[in-house]
């Protein structure tokens, strides 16, 4: 019996998406057919990237979306549908402007790696240690500190590698935001952040569950600002990634110029998704970009850029904890064991986002699209060859919904 990578069996996990037994059958014979298996490296072919992810279009299950490729041989950026549900709009491209949701993480997974190969006051050490506890990166008086402890285990502290790889033991969401309204539209500051960790009692030891926690990359955030002694997470990101990079395109807060390229969110029906402020800073899912500047970070993790951070890109790519077989999580990063794939996908706002990583074939892939439809993580196994420039098909009708819109 042929093994389905988990990669894909992440994404159905993650996002609970029910694949057809049809998209399975293409998913072995596309992964494990001689083309698949071939070393080879070519240049992704637009017309390849047409062909698999046109149907999510002509079906009407996406507004539009753009798909970023890049490996040794070259880089490709596609866009597809339209910007918004005016008549007169037109495609996005690789300068539209996107919320990334949840692919903020690898930045901020990128920017603790960062802190952990950077000398720090003391010689003999660095700035930060992965095995640190929280706490060393806000001051005694701080509200909240010290941190929650797990009732049976109160002398063992969560640790920045616990945030990072959502081993922490914190829920997924915080519990002290407005009543009656929804985390992901109600504005939820740093200050509600702390307040809520002055009080919560954690259900798990630290380091024993996985348990996927945004509100635990809301705290690693904010307690990576205190230590870098940033006025803001965004301005610790432009610091420290961005301005590097030249990914002046990827901020919280849009330029006038970003605003006019921003592509709004929709729900899985296409009707307008609402949107809110970013929570607690912005470091669980706050970032917008472009497919320009996501790529650019991309390859630069897939070690086809050079960057003065290259230390640290590999620390954060590293594995750190496994999480079931053939699944482990390095700092922000999702990791399939059995190709090397760096894997991350986001949802929020109206927005599907996924970016892939392969540094061993030096090969990247991303995706952002502007309408909240599980069918593009189901693009995943045919980003794994595209990113190489192996050709790939598109996912059976019968795992694409047809949807009616109303205009």
């Amino acid at each position: 019996r042929r093994h389905v990578p988990p990669v894909f069996r992440y994404a159905l996990r993650m996002r609970r998406v029910a694949a057809s037994s049809a998209f399975a059958l293409l998913l072995l014979l596309l992964l494990c057919s001689p083309l698949a298996r071939a070393q080879q490296i070519a240049q992704p072919v637009r017309a390849d990237v047409v062909r698999v992810v046109s149907p999510l279009v002509t079906e009407r299950v996406v507004r539009g979306l753009v798909v970023a490729l890049a490996n040794e041989r070259g880089s490709l950026v596609t866009g597809f549908g339209r910007m918004s549900d005016d008549a007169d709009a037109g495609a996005p491209d690789g300068a539209t402007v996107f919320g990334i949701a949840s692919l903020t993480k690898p930045f901020v997974g990128l920017m603790l790696a960062q802190m952990c190969t950077q000398q720090g006051g003391d010689a003999n050490r660095p700035l930060l240690s992965l095995d640190d506890p929280v706490d060393v990166c806000f001051g005694p008086g701080d509200v909240g500190v010290p941190l929650p402890r797990f009732a049976n285990k109160p002398d063992k502290p969560i640790t920045l590698a616990h945030l990072a790889t959502h081993f922490s033991g914190l829920p997924w969401w915080p519990d002290n935001f407005e009543p009656g309204k929804s985390i992901v539209i109600s504005p939820y500051s740093t200050d509600q952040l702390m307040r809520m960790m002055a009080t919560h009692k954690l259900a798990a030891e630290p380091g024993k569950i996985y348990g996927y926690s945004n509100l635990g990359f809301m705290l690693l955030g904010e307690a990576l600002r205190k230590r870098d002694g940033a006025a803001s997470f965004e301005a610790m990101l432009q610091k420290r990634v961005c301005d590097e990079l030249n990914m002046h395109d990827t901020r919280i807060t849009l330029s006038a110029s970003m605003r006019q390229r921003l592509t709004p969110g929709y729900t899985s029906e296409l009707k307008l998704q609402a949107s809110g402020p970013p929570r607690a800073g912005g470091a669980d899912a706050g970032v917008y970009s472009t497919a320009d500047d996501m790529l650019v970070f991309a390859q630069a993790c897939a070690g086809l850029k050079k960057t003065s951070f290259d230390d640290a890109i590999t620390l954060a790519l590293a594995s750190k904890a496994v999480v079931s077989p053939g699944f482990e999580q390095a700092l922000g990063w999702g990791i399939d064991t059995q190709t090397g794939v760096r894997v991350k996908y986001g949802r929020s706002h109206g927005y599907r986002t996924m970016m892939l990583v392969w540094p061993a074939k030096k090969a990247a892939a991303v995706v952002l699209c502007n309408t909240d439809a599980e069918e593009i993580n189901q693009l995943a196994p045919a980003m794994l060859s595209l990113m190489r420039g192996i050709p790939a098909e598109p996912a059976p009708r019968s795992t694409v919904k047809t949807r009616t819109i109303e205009r």
